[in-house]
């Protein structure tokens, strides 16, 4: 009975424990819970310096959105689009010089 007694109690205060947790990150992120901490942000950071690389492009106005418009419509990213777009012209280029 004291065994069943000490679980229920335990199980309380670890219930306690997710709550607390769950409504301070709530809280922190001005009452939109996103999950985001800052173990998350290093993580991301550490993934983003290690495995990609950044290119910055410009396209005139009105393009971007047509841009997004085809890669919706071929139900992927926006990045993998313009990737695969990428891909494509660099293998007909090695095809052309072959």
């Amino acid at each position: 009975m004291i065994s069943c007694v000490k679980y229920l109690l335990l199980s309380l205060v670890i219930l306690c424990y997710l709550r607390l947790t769950s409504v301070l990150c709530y809280n922190l992120n001005m009452g939109k819970y996103s999950g985001y901490t800052p173990a998350k942000k290093r993580a991301n950071d550490k993934y983003l310096t290690t495995k990609v690389d950044n290119i910055l492009i410009r396209v005139p106005k009105g393009k971007k959105a047509a841009i997004q418009d085809a890669a919706n419509e071929k139900g992927i990213s926006v990045n993998q689009f313009i990737n695969d777009a990428i891909d494509q012209a660099m293998e007909q280029n090695s095809e052309s010089n072959a």
